[in-house]
């Protein structure tokens, strides 16, 4: 359902269309007070994201994020050619590490358009492609289930300019909003170094079954990549011990574990709505482990955010906040969880 702020920008800029058709027009652009700068730069980042190139999506953001993605690209590079290196002692390993590699890209390139088979292939991938990539550009692009959704007609739906004090400072943003007649919605955030001067930070929201987050880390002085997958864990945390609190009223009021989180109390669930286990950077899955007394979570990072790594959350239902435990990979929480189920 459409909010009441945003019908009401709606009846607003269908007004300003009306007084426009009878208005001498000066120029294509929209004046400042129109949008100006904001709308020109939303609009290229959206056409980008939707039917532009890797480059033209890469241009069109901010350049110190162009600079956090070189940045980005460099330090992969190098871990990728770690990686090859060790995989090439051994071609069996070699191999299942290219396999897993090649599955990963298929997943975010689905119409094989960079045609990544090996090691070599990633190492040759230039910054603004892995942008492409790690965004979900090719992905959006490439899924043929949502292309009438992408290729539909897009319509500026809510406009708003906002400010925050930052380390006392003061910033402005923008967010431009835009739908279609399916009833998708994609988000550009800008923010603004003068009254003119906007510049694209984000892309968000979601295109039928696709999923979209432009989204990079940054080495701002005074942080670094730990700092910043800290912040993403504690996020997975609250997330963890707020849906441990919602299993807890379950278990209260049948005197049993519940198994999942959004199914129904009487079916063994916790009645949670899906989008409660979904937060920026981690995602919980839909599963309560039980073992007499005691009981587990598991989450791990959204798409895009996987070097956030995977958390077991285990705790007593008498009480008590539980134990975190954090692991690099999937296997070695799968391993955590099949030892939970053992006693």
């Amino acid at each position: 359902m459409v909010s009441q702020s945003r019908i009401g920008a709606l009846v607003i800029l269908a007004a300003c269309a009306m007084t426009f058709m009878f208005a001498p027009q000066h120029s294509a652009q929209p004046r400042a007070t129109e949008g100006g700068q904001l709308q020109g730069k939303s609009d290229t980042a959206l056409k980008a994201m939707l039917s532009g190139t890797d480059a033209e999506l890469y241009n069109a953001f901010a350049p110190w994020l162009r600079g956090c993605s070189d940045w980005m690209h460099e330090m992969w590079i190098e871990k990728m050619k770690e990686e090859a290196k060790r995989a090439a002692k051994d071609e069996e390993v070699k191999a299942k590490q290219e396999a897993e590699m090649v599955k990963w890209v298929h997943e975010h390139d689905p119409a094989d358009r960079y045609k990544i088979r090996t090691y070599d292939d990633m190492l040759a991938l230039k910054s603004h492609q892995l942008f492409a990539l790690i965004c979900g550009q090719l992905r959006l692009q490439g899924n043929d289930k949502v292309k009438e959704r992408r290729a539909a007609k897009w319509h500026l739906v809510n406009r708003t300019v906002y400010q925050t004090v930052e380390k006392n400072h003061t910033r402005t943003y923008g967010e431009v909003s835009f739908a279609n007649r399916f009833e998708d919605v994609l988000v550009v955030h800008c923010v603004a170094e003068t009254e003119n001067d906007w510049y694209v930070v984000d892309i968000a929201g979601q295109v039928g079954s696709e999923k979209i987050k432009c989204e990079f880390p940054s080495p701002v002085a005074g942080t670094n990549l730990t700092n910043i997958r800290d912040a993403k864990r504690a996020e997975g945390e609250q997330l963890l011990g707020s849906l441990k609190n919602q299993a807890r009223v379950s278990y209260a009021k049948t005197g049993s574990a519940p198994s999942t989180f959004t199914g129904k109390t009487k079916d063994g669930g916790c009645d949670v709505n899906a989008a409660e286990l979904v937060g920026k950077y981690c995602q919980v899955r839909d599963k309560v482990w039980g073992k007499g007394n005691r009981a587990a979570l598991a989450c791990e990072g959204t798409e895009g955010n996987e070097s956030v790594g995977y958390c077991l959350l285990s705790f007593t239902w008498t009480g008590g906040d539980g134990t975190f435990t954090w692991y690099d990979t999937e296997e070695e929480l799968d391993a955590a969880i099949a030892k939970f189920e053992k006693g």
